[in-house]
């Protein structure tokens, strides 16, 4: 399967798990999409990174937030997604362009910037509806620390199903940078930045079920059936 027609069938497995009301078929595209990618490269080489691309390859810089706030779980999102997706994520600090960034090889960072909109519609999806059993459960109570909870929650969740995932299936080599992205995120010559702050309840039971739904995410953000506590 050429570049182009492994790209196209990755979108349709995205556009199939987002659409289909059978849960059979609607298969992760989250794995699917990972499996593809173990599938092309591994005939490749089992040295250097896994490649599936015949065409030169071509460092590109993706703005994933168009604008949005930078807000903490973003942030986070961005790098584990980055993490598990060949790709580097930094933040790009400017009036017109700023935003989170994806600097990658063109494919990996289609295919990371898809998964992360996903992942955002759910991390959202799911807190929203937390948030709303918290206020009917706990009247005039603050809830924003237990919010974070829950969502600092379904990132830890989302950060273990990968790392499992890499384990199980041995996809170390999958996940290797490539070194034009490494020299072009060097050549950033980018400063670390302080970790955000926020407010936290320390809700061990807001964080344990934002790890359970993270856990359980798998790319189908508009049908998530979350069972709240």
């Amino acid at each position: 399967m050429d570049n182009q027609k492994l790209l196209e069938r990755i979108q349709k497995l995205f556009k199939l798990a987002e659409g289909n009301e059978n849960h059979h078929e609607a298969q992760s595209a989250l794995l699917t999409a990972q499996k593809l990618m173990v599938e092309n490269g591994i005939e490749q080489s089992k040295i250097e990174r896994l490649s599936i691309y015949k065409t030169p390859r071509e460092v590109v810089r993706e703005n994933v937030t168009k604008g949005e706030r930078l807000i903490w779980w973003k942030r986070n999102l961005a790098t584990i997604i980055a993490n598990n997706f060949a790709v580097k994520s930094y933040i790009q600090r400017s009036s017109v362009n700023g935003g989170l960034i994806f600097l990658g090889l063109k494919e990996d960072v289609e295919l990371a910037e898809t998964v992360y909109v996903f992942a955002k519609e759910a991390i959202a999806y799911g807190t929203s509806r937390y948030v709303e059993d918290f206020k009917k459960n706990h009247r005039n109570q603050a809830y924003t620390g237990h919010k974070n909870d829950y969502m600092q929650g379904w990132l830890s969740g989302l950060s273990a199903q990968y790392e499992e995932q890499v384990e199980k299936n041995n996809w170390g080599l999958v996940l290797v940078i490539d070194s034009l992205v490494i020299s072009a995120y060097e050549d950033l010559e980018l400063r670390k930045g302080q970790a955000s702050s926020r407010y936290t309840a320390n809700n061990q039971n807001a964080m344990h079920t934002g790890y359970q739904h993270g856990k359980a995410f798998n790319g189908i953000s508009k049908r998530l059936n979350y069972p709240l506590p």
